[in-house]
């Protein structure tokens, strides 16, 4: 098992600085985290008029 940073705490911070601040906690490895700049696929899709219309027809 490895003890890993949480990293949500700290999700100001840019990636390099949440490196930075990983190593000054002490920390050797940081938790896999949803963030944009880190996993693109971390984009919640948003509902709109255009997006929501094909269901309204629907219903």
């Amino acid at each position: 098992m490895k003890i890993a940073l949480d990293p949500y705490m700290h999700r100001q911070l840019s990636l390099p600085e949440l490196c930075r601040k990983t190593a000054e906690l002490g920390y050797r490895h940081i938790e896999l985290s949803p963030r944009a700049d880190l996993l693109q696929w971390w984009a919640m899709p948003r509902a709109n008029g255009v997006r929501l219309a094909p269901c309204a027809s629907m219903a």
